[in-house]
């Protein structure tokens, strides 16, 4: 099935394991995200793009902090909370 205009189907390809995340450019504005499984296998949808420094979250860790899951950035360690979809 055909996603409704305007929308990008992403979370259909990603693999259902822990840690596994697909990229994606989205809409005119060309904004890169990020879907991401954490360790119970939910999807987390992130900016890829770091707004910190502008770093590649895409290959940062991905951790569970005090119950909520977040991608740290390779470059400067700052923690990016992701949104659960």
């Amino acid at each position: 099935m055909a996603p409704p205009p305007g929308y990008t189907l992403v979370a259909q390809s990603i693999p259902r394991r822990a840690g596994a995340r697909v990229h994606a450019t989205l809409g005119p504005a060309e904004r890169h995200v990020s879907v991401l499984r954490d360790s119970a296998c939910k999807l987390h949808a992130i900016d890829s793009v770091c707004y910190h420094m502008g770093g590649p979250l895409t290959v940062g860790d991905i951790e569970d902090v005090a119950g909520r899951t977040c991608v740290i950035c390779p470059w400067h360690k700052v923690r990016v909370f992701s949104r659960c979809l």
